[in-house]
């Protein structure tokens, strides 16, 4: 496979990592798992940048999807923890909705970001939205584990 879509490595990542978690029983508490996999999506979400070409941007893609599909999934399953089973699929929903409205924001700005900065500051929206994610994590964390806990 080329290197000459360098985002499907990403998406392909994602699935194996996906498909792998999916699979492991995590003993870890829930909350710890939500906060571990944000820290380690905003962290990979740094490797793009140092990429000389496209085929190690493959590889470094390839390496910060894999963090992505398992944080969704923990994700998912705080919504069912946390909300009331008769609303469950409109908390899901919402969820859903978040993520793909933080997707195309991120994409908007990451363009804005480009057009004025260059192709390589752009990686910088994603590396930000990383950092804001693991803070609003650690200010909830309270919160979700005497949520998670009920």
């Amino acid at each position: 496979m080329e290197a000459v879509y360098p985002f499907v490595w990403y998406a392909l990542g994602s699935m194996i990592s996906g498909l792998t978690f999916g699979a492991l029983r995590v003993s870890l508490p829930i909350e710890k798992q939500f906060f571990v996999g944000v820290l380690v999506t905003s962290v990979t979400a740094v490797l793009p940048m140092f990429s000389p070409d496209v085929y190690i941007l493959s590889v470094m893609l390839f390496v910060a999807g894999m963090s992505f599909a398992p944080t969704m999934v923990i994700v998912m399953n705080l919504g069912t923890i946390i909300v009331p089973p008769s609303r469950l699929t409109e908390g899901l929903i919402w969820m859903t909705t978040g993520i793909n409205i933080g997707v195309a924001l991120g994409s908007v700005l990451a363009g804005m970001v480009i057009d004025v900065f260059g192709a390589r500051a752009g990686f910088s929206v994603a590396i930000i939205a990383g950092l804001v994610m693991v803070v609003i994590v650690l200010l909830g964390l309270r919160t979700l584990r005497a949520t998670s806990a009920v």
